[in-house]
C-alpha cells in the first residue's frame, strides 16, 4: 500500500527536475539571466508555484495524525497530484503546461503518472472519499474541538440559518448561476457574519479569528 509521504517524494521530484531544467535555460553558469526571466515570466511563476504546491502537501502530511485529518491530508496530495497532470493552474486565464518548465514525458512517468501515484490518487482523491471527509465531520462534530460556550453557541446560531434559509436555495442559486440573494446578505449581517472580528469599538463583535 502506498502511503502519502510516497506521493509526497514524488511531487518533490518533479520539482527538482524542474528547477534543474529552469537552471539550465535561465541561469546558465549559475547566474540567473535577469532579461531571460523577464521575457519568460509564465513558467517561472509556475515552477515558483510548483514550489509551493509541494510544500503544502509535504506540510499538510507532517500536520495529519488522527484518521480524519489523515484522510483530509491524503485528499489534498491526491488533488494537487492528478491536477499538475494537466499542468500547473495559475488562476483563471493563466496556466503553464510541464513541458515549459522542462518536464518530459519520462519525468512524468517516472513522478506523477507512476501507477503507484496513480492509484494513491485514485482511492484517496475520489468523490466517494470526499464524501466521506464529510460525513465523518458532520457525524464525529470535527471542526468543534477548542471551541468555548460562546463560539459553540455562535456555531450553532449559524448552523440553523444555514439549514433555515441557506440550504433551501442553494441548489437553485448554484444550478441558475445567480447572485446571493440580498435579502440573504441582509441577514447574514443582522446575524454579525460580517463584523465577527471588527472590534466593538467600530461595530464588530471583537473576536479572534
Amino acid at each position: 500500500m502506498v502511503d502519502v509521504d510516497h506521493v509526497v517524494e514524488a511531487l518533490g521530484s518533479l520539482y527538482e527536475t524542474a528547477l534543474a531544467r529552469m537552471r539550465e535555460r535561465f541561469a546558465p553558469g549559475g547566474k540567473p539571466d535577469g532579461r531571460k526571466l523577464n521575457e519568460h515570466q509564465l513558467p517561472v511563476h509556475g515552477l515558483a508555484y510548483l514550489r509551493t504546491e509541494h510544500v503544502a502537501c509535504r506540510e499538510i502530511a507532517a500536520w495529519a495524525e488522527s484518521e480524519h485529518e489523515r484522510a483530509i491530508a491524503n485528499a489534498y496530495v491526491s488533488d494537487v497530484a492528478r491536477r499538475l497532470r494537466g499542468g500547473i493552474d495559475l488562476g483563471p486565464c493563466e496556466s503553464v503546461a510541464l513541458d515549459e518548465l522542462g518536464i518530459s514525458a519520462a519525468d512524468r512517468a517516472r513522478t506523477i503518472e507512476d501507477p503507484k501515484v496513480l492509484a494513491f490518487v485514485a482511492e484517496h482523491g475520489s468523490a466517494k472519499a470526499f464524501v466521506q471527509i464529510a460525513r465523518r465531520a458532520r457525524d464525529e462534530g470535527y471542526g468543534r474541538l477548542g471551541l468555548d460556550g460562546a463560539l459553540q453557541e455562535i456555531q450553532s446560531q449559524f448552523k440553523r440559518f444555514v439549514d433555515a434559509e441557506v440550504m433551501p436555495i442553494a441548489q437553485d442559486v448554484h444550478r441558475r448561476d445567480v447572485l446571493i440573494p440580498m435579502s440573504l446578505v441582509a441577514q447574514m449581517s443582522e446575524l454579525g457574519v460580517f463584523g465577527l472580528t471588527i472590534p466593538e469599538a467600530y461595530g464588530g463583535l471583537g473576536m479572534g479569528k
